[in-house]
């Protein structure tokens, strides 16, 4: 897949490079592995990798052994290393963040304690203390306070959802903020038996998963699910039995069933078609001619 005319590419010798949709290579193929990540090409050798920006000019050459055992990350035209660490009196991971090509350490300002989690997809980064977490950019300055030591993950490129607690006393507190003056829009608790287990966020809404009722010790497989509002929390389709969502030219659709009929409804939660389950076996040529009519 071309973008801007560009594409990581494989040459018969099994090197690879930056190809050009005119047929030219404009990265020659000398890496063993080559690939995008945010605005950037990144050329992979035994010693070396060689950062190169969206013209295929170069822009970094880092040694292998700078990089470690840390990950190479990416933000726009930000790059930096991601050095995951274990903290043995909390018993707990967390990074440390080195930004790239200055070689300087991503700390909060305000107390000169290096940020621990990076919030993937967006500009920011967060560490707590033991009443707040706190969102921070990359120039250390804090941008927005939390209350409660929780971790932040983005939902879409307009939401991001913060969770207090852990499965260890099987509850967490949710909430679900606007990255938008970082505005808290709502908040549930979720409970891990025979409750609430778990929200999934997809394009326009989110998943909120239930168990079903089980006994001390019991493995619970069975959910039900409910389709509902990331700005409020709210139910849009309840009493789903299973869902699945799928993405047609960047918009997410959903396939819910309540046991009986399979609904599936477009982006803005039309609803498109209505079919009743059929839960006869059919005979292989029924089979086929039901496949061939869907081809």
């Amino acid at each position: 897949n071309f973008e801007n005319g560009k594409v990581p590419a494989i040459n018969a010798s099994g090197k690879q490079g930056l190809f050009s949709s005119d047929g030219n290579w404009i990265v020659s193929p000398v890496y063993d592995e080559f690939d995008k990540i945010g605005n950037y090409y990144i050329g992979y050798n035994d010693f070396s990798c060689v950062i190169y920006d969206s013209d295929g000019k170069t822009v970094d050459i880092i040694s292998k052994s700078v990089i470690g055992d840390q990950s190479l990350d990416f933000y726009g035209d930000r790059i930096f290393l991601n050095n995951y660490l274990y903290d043995e009196n909390k018993d707990e991971y967390y990074s440390e963040f080195t930004l790239l090509p200055e070689n300087e350490i991503i700390v909060r300002k305000e107390t000169g304690t290096p940020v621990t989690r990076y919030i993937y997809g967006t500009e920011y980064f967060s560490c707590n203390d033991d009443e707040y977490t706190y969102i921070v950019n990359f120039d250390g300055r804090t941008v927005a306070r939390l209350e409660g030591v929780g971790t932040i993950n983005k939902i879409d490129d307009k939401h991001f959802e913060f969770r207090e607690g852990s499965w260890e006393d099987e509850t967490q507190n949710y909430s679900v903020y606007s990255f938008n003056g970082f505005k808290k829009l709502w908040s549930d608790k979720l409970v891990n038996r025979g409750n609430m287990v778990e929200i999934w966020g997809y394009d326009t809404y989110m998943v909120r998963a239930f168990a079903s009722e089980g006994k001390e010790g019991e493995w619970v497989t069975d959910y039900n699910y409910e389709i509902i509002s990331i700005e409020t929390g709210k139910p849009i389709l309840d009493n789903i039995t299973g869902y699945y969502c799928f993405d047609v030219n960047g918009e997410t659709y959903y396939c819910v069933t309540d046991g009986t009929y399979t609904y599936t409804y477009a982006p803005d939660m039309t609803l498109l078609m209505k079919n009743r389950n059929n839960k006869n076996k059919r005979s292989k040529n029924n089979s086929k001619r039901s496949n061939n009519k869907c081809k």
